[in-house]
């Protein structure tokens, strides 16, 4: 386009003609847009590690998803904003990014597509909320996954990997709803305590289990590493 741009000014210039931007347009047009040699568009490929240690290209979206978990998995990664800025992220986050990470193959592997950050629009939005419940996921884990999705996308952008900011628009919102939970109560917990399990071997001790869990109001994740000590 400068050689073209350059071309054309010389030529006014050695014939004493008027610089016009409709003739340069149309000059343009002639030699550059409707050239068998004008170049695609190239997409670059940044090469980086990810969780296996093969390299990936961050412009694809698991590719960088992986090379993200890596980097906050080995620490070299940690949070950005908020109180906990600069602090590591914690196992349970990291495996939450883990889940994002199958689910995104899932559904790559349902569209039969690796998707770029290009990819990332409002028609796309709608498409995997379409996927998420035609897999039954729950209102709120689809929520978690969008949450995840914008956190890396925002990543990726701060890394001048991508400048696609649509994940920003409101209608890319993060969906909740109210769970409902249920619980025990005290008697009930009470009527467990005092079953005989004599007759029933190992009962009591999954019933035990079950009653710490209840007592200590624990998740699992953390309720499943409590030890005798």
């Amino acid at each position: 386009i400068k050689t073209e741009v350059e071309g054309y000014l010389s030529n006014c210039k050695f014939n004493n003609l008027p610089i016009l931007e409709s003739d340069l347009k149309l000059h343009l047009d002639t030699t550059i847009r409707r050239s068998d040699k004008t170049k695609k568009k190239v997409i670059p490929v940044i090469k980086k590690k990810g969780i296996d240690g093969e390299k990936m290209d961050l412009f694809i979206i698991s590719d960088y998803l992986s090379h993200f978990i890596y980097g906050i998995q080995n620490g070299t990664r940690t949070i950005s904003t908020g109180k906990s800025k600069g602090n590591r992220y914690t196992h349970g986050t990291i495996k939450n990014y883990f889940g994002l990470l199958e689910q995104w193959k899932r559904f790559e592997k349902a569209k039969k597509k690796k998707y770029t950050w290009l990819d990332i629009s409002i028609p796309f939005y709608e498409e995997f909320l379409i996927y998420c419940n035609n897999s039954k996921l729950s209102k709120n884990f689809t929520g978690r996954l969008i949450k995840q999705l914008k956190v890396i996308a925002q990543a990726a952008m701060d890394e001048g990997i991508h400048t696609n900011n649509i994940f920003r628009d409101k209608r890319f919102e993060t969906l909740s709803e109210t769970a409902m939970n249920i619980a025990l109560t005290e008697k009930e917990l009470d009527n467990l305590y005092n079953l005989n399990f004599s007759e029933k071997s190992n009962s009591d001790i999954i019933r035990d289990l079950f009653l710490v869990g209840c007592y200590t109001a624990q998740r699992w994740s953390d309720f499943s590493k409590i030890n005798q000590n």
